[in-house]
């Protein structure tokens, strides 16, 4: 019956809002990673390199023109056979402005030290990355078959691809991104969308609907014993 049904808002982690030294956290990031104050650092987070895209956000930046490819790098974090898409960064000549080290545990802290999120996921039923991400205000570029997507759309924090997928869209976006003055709007945009959106609450939701069920229940078996 739909009565049983009962839609939940997403279930951010609070740890992920941009916190108010957002701005010495990236500056240490940023000095661990080696990067200079005009370097872009491009993000991705999740397992199973091949379903979230690695391979498209590589060709992407392997597409860059110089000067701006080789002051742009790309950062996986998460686990997969990370020898085979070294292997891809290699033959595509980014072999350099690839980094790949596995499952991270400084998530926030990356998301702060980066300049652009990128998710070309081949499918995501939601992806719940990429609303940490505009708690954070990290501008997307992302796959539009993302569950979530929607949200990045709404927020205006960012550009979402249409689909089906087409690599050379993708390359050209990821150009326009990186050569564009907006930056500081998407990350307002998100911040904004973050502080006015229900993105965080699905734990109080789902202990509200326990709660309200096992009163219904209650009053119920109270009725039926006094019939």
């Amino acid at each position: 019956p739909a009565e049983r049904f009962h839609s939940l808002p997403p279930g951010v982690d609070r740890s992920r809002i941009r916190p108010d030294n957002a701005i010495d956290i990236r500056r240490k990031v940023r000095n661990d990673l080696a990067l200079q104050d005009d370097d872009k650092l491009l993000l991705m987070i999740g397992t199973g390199y091949k379903r979230k895209g690695v391979d498209r956000a590589m060709s992407a930046l392997a597409s860059l023109p110089e000067p701006l490819r080789s002051k742009t790098y790309l950062l996986v974090a998460g686990e997969d056979k990370i020898s085979k898409y070294k292997k891809l960064a290699k033959k595509l000549g980014i072999q350099n402005q690839v980094h790949l080290p596995g499952a991270r545990d400084d998530v926030p802290e990356l998301l702060l030290g980066s300049d652009l999120f990128m998710h070309p996921a081949r499918h995501e039923n939601t992806g719940t990355v990429l609303l940490e991400a505009i708690a954070a205000g990290i501008p997307q570029l992302i796959s539009g078959v993302c569950g979530y997507a929607f949200h990045i759309e709404q927020a205006q924090a960012g550009i979402v691809l249409s689909e089906p997928f087409q690599q050379t869209e993708y390359n050209q976006v990821l150009l326009e991104m990186l050569s564009s003055a907006q930056w500081q709007q998407w990350q307002d945009n998100a911040l904004h969308y973050m502080r006015h959106s229900d993105i965080f609450s699905m734990p109080d939701k789902v202990s509200d609907i326990i709660e309200a069920t096992g009163q219904q229940r209650a009053i119920a078996n109270i009725y039926n014993t006094a019939l």
